[in-house]
């Protein structure tokens, strides 16, 4: 018998902790499973994370990004990595656009049509002057 061989364990790549990045992770490991034709290696799933995780950046659902990796095939597929990858850049949705600033409203006081005094919350009013400290109306 030929001597044993300590190997060292090597270590997994790491991978990054976005949650984007390990959605789509996730979404490609299961891509095979939602058709078969477009079955990935590991090291495959690796390289089309960023494109992937793009898609998810833009707020594309997990049921998007799985349609246009597996809706209208061909009957075969060779290259199933290049295949997603050309689809996942010639098909990236828009970027989701920021909330329009909205404009201030201007402020507006109330005051007392006769003494120009904020309301004070006083009730009744005092002597001549209208309910609310507005101008009275006739």
């Amino acid at each position: 018998p030929l001597p044993r061989v300590a190997h060292e364990a090597r270590p997994l790549p790491r991978v990054a902790h976005d949650a984007s990045a390990s959605r789509a992770y996730e979404i490609l490991a299961r891509l095979g499973r939602t058709d078969p034709r477009m079955t990935l290696s590991v090291a495959e799933w690796a390289t089309l994370r960023p494109p992937a995780a793009r898609w998810l950046a833009h707020e594309a659902t997990e049921a998007q990004l799985l349609h246009v990796l597996t809706a209208d095939l061909p009957p075969e597929v060779r290259h199933p990595a290049a295949f997603a990858r050309s689809r996942l850049t010639a098909r990236l949705p828009p970027p989701v656009a920021a909330p329009a600033a909205r404009t201030p409203r201007p402020l507006r006081i109330l005051e007392c049509t006769v003494c120009r005094a904020p309301p004070s919350g006083d009730f009744p009013p005092q002597p001549g002057h209208p309910p609310g400290g507005g101008a009275a109306r006739g």
